[in-house]
């Protein structure tokens, strides 16, 4: 007969891990979602970006480092970034490893 060692767990893990389930079952899927979205939009916003606005010499070079800084900042790309990477960082599994 195997052990039911699920029934160690104090009742009120249980509980705290039973809310903690639900919240990833209801916010879990859009929040994924979000961050797909997110990074389709940042290719679409970069790739707006790089179409010059006329053909003076001045528009035909892509966006420096600063430039984009500012769009990532104007649009809410940088936003987007900081909260994506703090749901991957809560799992320490996902984090990146350090270099």
């Amino acid at each position: 007969m195997a052990r039911d060692l699920a029934a160690r767990v104090p009742a009120e893990v249980r509980a705290e891990l039973a809310a903690t389930v639900a919240a990833l079952e209801e916010h879990g899927p859009p929040a994924v979602a979000a961050m797909q979205q997110l990074g389709a939009l940042t290719r679409a916003v970069w790739l707006a970006v790089e179409v010059p606005a006329s053909l003076a010499p001045e528009e035909l070079g892509g966006a420096d480092d600063d430039e984009w800084a500012a769009v990532e900042t104007a649009t809410g790309i940088a936003r987007g970034w900081e909260l994506a990477d703090e749901l991957v960082d809560a799992h320490p599994d996902l984090a990146p490893a350090p270099t």
